[in-house]
């Protein structure tokens, strides 16, 4: 499949050109470093694979024909490169949600033919014949490969497409820091680290160097103006560099972190600085480099962007200090701007404090008794905790955390406060991001499934972040975990767990009961584009008129109903939304003479045809599609057949298509029902699905159906 159809950005990469090269690296730098994470690369190794992978492409530039091909290449080479790497025993945790990180851990120690295979169909959307070319698998083998794959990761296949979608977010969502202005230059000039200090006592004697410097050069005769300027210029960079590292060292004595800072930390403490340094070092390098060219350099300049780069650094605390005195109440785009950072950094406090924690584990293990800890208790003896660890916890309480305990979960959790600061904050915001605020204030209940809150609670919860889902912008990293919880809670409130006491709907004689029929009631009055309201109306209906004890509607909700309702009400179609099941198991049969489905084909058909609107497929399922496809094929509508294909599956356009069409015979005639087996089977997370009829005691499968998750309608992936 190609992903850039650039042809000329392709045709400037055939000739070197290096600017083009270097928007080719831009574009694709963050996917080959997620194929490295992927496959189980340390966060040291990430900028050698991306590095060596450009540069090996740069010298092959010329053998490839297309940019598809050319996307293959460089595929290649990265699995060549890190299949040859020394991967580190320890799993880091890049992802900041347990199940991603442990279903991470779970696909990187899978054998090297399942993880390849699966990682590039599931992650880079990869077919089976582009996947047979990175890997030199025989092509027919890659299918089973990959459900081989999704069997080890869980047997249950609906539970894990669910749970690789969700991981593959989670990977969208990582950062890298991939330098791709500067790989040519590495490789023509070696240049000088900037070298970071380790210690104050470092500093100290770099801040006594930097003197005995100053007094040398003071007793030096300054040759020329050019001279003394560059000698002015080079201490001010030198001034730069330590002041840039006293910053961050006094943002961790703030947070009570340690202030080393090693390279291999993959924890807040790198990665809260990493962006500014990444930019810091940047700015230094370029200034240098006009220096060495005897070039003007413009200090109000760089100090102008020596301010912005220490602007990074702020901590939440300072955030929110700046925003009350500041409040921007009245900017909704500048209000999710805010809230995201500010989301951004304190999830990776609680990353960094987990990391440290170990360091620790004896006094948190020493104070749980069975599988909590008396909060109150333990803090009450912090000033008997070691010095470091009290540090820790004060830098915690600064940031408005204080720890809470969850059974069976975290014995030990820094949890965000709410409290009069959270208000203030929220008070200080446009309105319609109150929900992140809602979110970041329960965030533990992310994680557990079961309600931490009354359910008045946490009705009031949902409608705060349900206003957020629909006023903000899609686009925000922080709107995929909302959407997320916010889902959550509603199947909390709403769907029955037997397994969990708990969380318990039904009562012993299966009618819901009292207590949550009063909250089922408020959400289908929510009214307006509600989610939530729109689903509950038709369930609460039905289990009033049944003395609240069954429902059709309420009988096919599942988990994921509420995203697919979410997504509708986005998009304002929420009145195209239906309860029918996404994927489903069993067989669906029809018969083919039946003349209510004669009538329905020719209406379904009348209808797609007239302008080829895809909604007017939705409600369709695999045998509405298929009977469709006949028709048009008895009334040799070529083109409408071409509207019924799957397009990324059968890439052949209009044009062509109709140019080589010819008619296809029909069902044979003893034929009197056709089916589909609804079980599940997918491609990149898109549910297939075989059609078949039974002819003389054997059953003959004629085509295969996929489901379109994008346009929510069932597509023909092949047919014979």
């Amino acid at each position: 499949m190609i992903i850039i159809a650039d042809v000329e950005l392709f045709n400037q990469l055939k000739t070197g050109d290096r600017e083009a090269l270097k928007k080719w690296m831009a574009i694709h730098s963050k996917k080959i470093e997620q194929f490295a994470v992927q496959y189980g690369c340390g966060s040291t190794q990430l900028q050698q694979v991306t590095k060596a992978t450009f540069r090996k492409l740069n010298s092959q530039l010329t053998e490839a024909e297309d940019v598809n091909q050319l996307r293959l290449f460089m595929y290649k080479i990265t699995l060549t490169i890190i299949r040859n790497m020394e991967l580190p025993h320890d799993k880091e945790n890049f992802l900041p949600f347990e199940e991603d990180q442990q279903l991470h851990e779970k696909i990187i120690n899978l054998n090297d033919e399942n993880k390849i295979t699966l990682i590039l169909s599931c992650f880079h959307v990869m077919t089976e014949k582009e996947i047979a070319f990175i890997t030199g698998f025989p092509e027919n083998e890659i299918m089973n490969l990959i459900a081989e794959s999704r069997q080890k990761l869980n047997r249950n296949l609906l539970q894990i497409e669910k749970q690789l979608k969700f991981l593959g977010k989670s990977y969208e969502r990582l950062r890298f820091s991939f330098d791709y202005e500067n790989i040519f230059e590495e490789q023509q000039v070696e240049s000088e680290p900037i070298q970071k200090p380790k210690s104050s006592k470092k500093i100290l004697l770099s801040w006594i160097a930097g003197i005995v410097t100053l007094l040398t050069l003071i007793t030096v005769s300054v040759v020329t103006g050019e001279e003394y300027q560059k000698s002015s210029t080079e201490k001010y960079i030198e001034r730069l560099k330590m002041s840039f590292e006293k910053e961050i060292e006094n943002k961790f004595n703030e947070l009570g972190f340690p202030e080393t800072i090693e390279q291999n930390d993959n924890d807040f403490r790198s990665r809260y600085a990493e962006a500014p340094r990444r930019d810091f070092d940047a700015m230094i390098r370029r200034y240098e480099r006009l220096m060495i060219n005897n070039e003007k350099v413009d200090k109000k300049q760089m100090k102008k962007e020596y301010k912005e780069i220490i602007e990074q650094l702020q901590l939440p605390s300072e955030m929110a200090e700046q925003l009350i005195k500041n409040p921007i109440t009245n900017n909704k785009r500048k209000s999710e701007e805010f809230i995201n950072l500010y989301l951004e950094k304190h999830f990776y406090i609680q990353e960094s404090f987990y990391t440290i924690y170990y360091d620790h584990h004896e006094i948190i293990e020493d104070a749980m008794v069975g599988d909590e800890i008396d909060i109150e208790e333990f803090m009450e003896r912090k000033d008997t905790f070691p010095e470091d660890f009290q540090r820790i916890l004060t830098g915690l309480e600064k940031q408005n955390y204080y720890p809470v305990s969850i059974p069976n979960v975290a014995p030990f959790h820094p949890k965000y406060q709410k409290n009069e600061l959270s208000k203030k904050i929220r008070n200080a915001l446009h309105e319609d991001v109150g929900g992140y605020m809602t979110m970041l204030e329960t965030e533990h209940m992310f994680n557990v499934q079961s309600l931490d809150f009354s359910l008045d609670q946490s009705l009031d919860y949902l409608i705060d972040m349900e206003k957020t889902l629909l006023a903000t912008e899609q686009s925000y990293m922080y709107y995929w975990m909302l959407s997320h919880t916010y889902s959550t809670l509603f199947n909390l409130l709403v769907i029955d767990d037997d397994e969990d006491e708990t969380n318990e709907i039904l009562d012993d004689s299966g009618k819901v009961k009292e207590k949550y029929r009063a909250i089922w009631e408020k959400i289908a009055n929510l009214g307006g584009d509600s989610p939530a309201a729109f689903i509950m109306k038709e369930i609460v209906e039905e289990m009033k008129a049944s003395d609240w004890e069954k429902s059709k509607s309420y009988q096919r909700l599942d988990q994921n109903h509420i995203y697919r309702a979410l997504t509708f009400a986005q998009e304002n179609s929420l009145n195209l939304f239906t309860l029918g099941e996404f994927v489903g198991y069993g067989t669906i049969t029809t018969s083919v003479q039946d003349p209510d489905y004669q009538v329905a084909l020719k209406e379904l058909y009348d209808n797609f045809s007239y302008d080829y609107n895809l909604v007017t497929l939705e409600q369709a399922n695999p045998l509405d599609i298929i009977g469709v496809y006949y028709y048009a094929n008895e009334l040799e509508d070529s083109e409408t057949m071409w509207h019924l294909l799957n397009h990324e599956f059968v890439p052949v356009n209009l044009q062509e298509y109709m140019k080589n069409w010819k008619k296809k015979e029909s069902l044979p005639e003893q034929v009197e029902s056709i089916f589909v087996d609804m079980g599940d089977g997918s491609i990149n997370g898109s549910p297939l699905v075989p059609v078949g009829y039974e002819q003389e005691g054997s059953i003959y499968y004629f085509a295969k159906m996929i489901f379109d998750i994008e346009n929510n309608i069932w597509t023909i992936y092949e047919i014979e």
